[in-house]
């Protein structure tokens, strides 16, 4: 199979993109369309056929290229490398499909298919066509096509996950997502994990707290040292260089928001470092209360907007679409976020409703087993009484 025979499916991913571009899309929204709609297109051709190392490396470039310009024209622009983004969530990645992996656990469903004798009409095909061929894992048909020929040799994608044949014969069933997440292997976890994973706030928000994360975000040291500006000053502040570190809690500016936020928290502490704030949340707000909801909500919108704040200002200096030239202190960027406030105001007594209610149940249920229990021993020590009674 070669890539000018998947033309057609390569023209239809451009198509989409083409149509998306002019749009004023995030980030975030980028990503859920790579991997709701672009990644889903191929979903077709890799559960049939076993797709061109080439082919696999075009689409994954013109999501790439999306992802990070909104457009399929040629670029270098990547702060994260594409393969770092097939990673789970919870090891730093956005956990996409990677596609040659999920097509070779396609086929490897197809190789099943043909061992288990299931009542498809393809299946039947290949066993009465090739009526000679014994499903084994040595055996392989002669003169057959290259199609088939490729399901035949998916023994080696299962010998590589550690399955033999008769491990295969044993399954029941087979799905795909059980042999990829066996390929994908095992990674190590990120520190940072839990105010990504799971987090409540707008997807924006987390995207843009996740490139903060990796030290991904484009701030003045990183341009300087590849020669994109000559002032690293951080234009929160006009005093230091801007760096992930001082951008975000260190900067006078930011350090005024972050310490009107942990007061609405009721957090009475400092301001610390980046590194210290993201340890901090990790030991006191790991779980699913409602507390710990907010807090990395908060933490992930204030982020993003201090960030947009920076670009805006940024804009300004350049005078790029922006009317006023006028910076706003941060006591009115927080202001604006009134209604922002409100909603977590809300959520929070939502959610202590619901905690209340969930406490409640539970103790509903441990009283109907503790129940249940003593008069199952009732019913025992009865029926030991008639037993010795006879």
């Amino acid at each position: 199979m070669s890539v000018q025979q998947c033309q057609p499916l390569l023209e239809k991913m451009i198509g989409r993109i083409q149509s998306w571009t002019t749009k004023f899309l995030s980030y975030a929204g980028r990503v859920q369309l790579i991997r709701s709609v672009l990644l889903s297109i191929q979903v077709y051709w890799s559960q049939i056929f076993l797709l061109p190392k080439k082919l696999i490396h075009l689409i994954e470039s013109m999501c790439r290229r999306f992802l990070w310009t909104g457009s399929v024209e040629a670029t270098r622009k990547a702060p994260i490398s594409w393969d770092r983004l097939y990673w789970p969530k919870a090891a730093g990645g956005l956990n996409l499909m990677d596609i040659g992996l999920w097509n070779k656990a396609a086929i490897c469903k197809l190789l099943w298919n043909l061992c288990k004798k299931k009542d498809k009409m393809w299946v039947q095909w290949v066993h009465v066509y090739y009526k000679k061929y014994n499903p084994r894992w040595g055996d392989k048909p002669k003169q057959a096509s290259w199609v088939i020929q490729k399901i035949f040799k998916a023994k080696k994608y299962f010998e590589e996950v550690g399955y033999t044949e008769e491990d295969v014969l044993r399954l029941e069933t087979f799905p795909i997502k059980t042999m990829y997440l066996k390929q994908r292997g095992q990674f190590s976890k990120v520190s940072w994990r839990r105010l990504i994973c799971n987090n409540s706030g707008l997807p924006k928000w987390i995207f843009i707290m996740f490139l903060a994360a990796h030290r991904r975000l484009q701030t003045r040291d990183r341009l300087r040292k590849w020669g994109c500006v000559e002032d690293d000053t951080c234009p929160l502040c006009n005093t230091e260089v801007e760096t992930t570190d001082h951008l975000f809690f260190t900067c006078s500016f930011s350090t005024q928001i972050w310490t009107v936020i942990l007061e609405w928290l009721r957090i009475y502490r400092q301001v610390m470092t980046w590194e210290h704030e993201l340890k901090w949340a990790k030991q006191h707000y790991h779980g699913r209360s409602a507390n710990a909801e907010i807090y990395k909500m908060m933490l992930a919108g204030s982020i993003y907007y201090k960030w947009q704040e920076r670009n805006a200002r940024k804009g300004r200096a350049y005078g790029i679409g922006v009317q006023s030239s006028s910076s706003r202190p941060p006591a009115a960027l927080f202001t604006g976020a009134s209604v922002f406030q409100e909603d977590m105001e809300a959520m929070r007594q939502k959610v202590d409703q619901m905690s209340q209610e969930f406490q409640a149940t539970q103790a509903l249920i441990q009283k109907l087993l503790k129940k249940k229990s003593k008069k199952g021993a009732a019913m025992k020590s009865e029926c030991e009484e008639e037993t010795d009674s006879e």
